[in-house]
């Protein structure tokens, strides 16, 4: 989880605040994070959904997976399952993914979803990549 927002692994008090933001994310805009568990046999492989702070320029598709997770395709699948579950009930013309640039495995997430990178940013001391995923014309 090194990426996840500061680009560091996050302590107890972090992950506490990580977890109420979530809650009233909920609450307070109608979406957040979901936790994403495999199919078989229910074991927590990461988390996705719509993440939007205050100093975020826009909603974004976020996604992270455990390492033992990472390449069998779940972080694809569950971050496109969470950009059509946001286009489908919010009238966003677009949302981001916030990309570390070193991040090499989430640019090819966004890439097979479709997204595209349009600058990079500083942003609460980090560099992100702003890659941009644009509703389905027609939805």
């Amino acid at each position: 989880m090194r990426h996840m927002v500061m680009g560091q692994t996050s302590t107890r008090g972090e992950v506490w605040r990580t977890m109420l933001m979530s809650l009233g994310s909920w609450a307070l805009r109608g979406y957040g994070m979901w936790a994403c568990e495999r199919v078989a046999d229910d074991v927590f492989v990461g988390s996705v959904g719509t993440f939007h702070p205050l100093d975020w320029p826009e909603p974004e598709i976020a996604y992270s997976f455990d390492q033992p997770f990472w390449g069998q395709g779940f972080a694809t699948e569950a971050a496109g399952a969470s950009r059509d579950w946001l286009f489908a009930h919010f009238p966003l013309s677009r949302a981001a993914s916030l990309i570390r640039p070193g991040n090499l495995a989430s640019k090819r997430v966004a890439e097979r979803l479709g997204a595209a990178c349009e600058r990079a940013f500083e942003l609460r001391g980090c560099t992100y990549e702003h890659w941009v995923h644009r509703r389905p014309s027609g939805n």
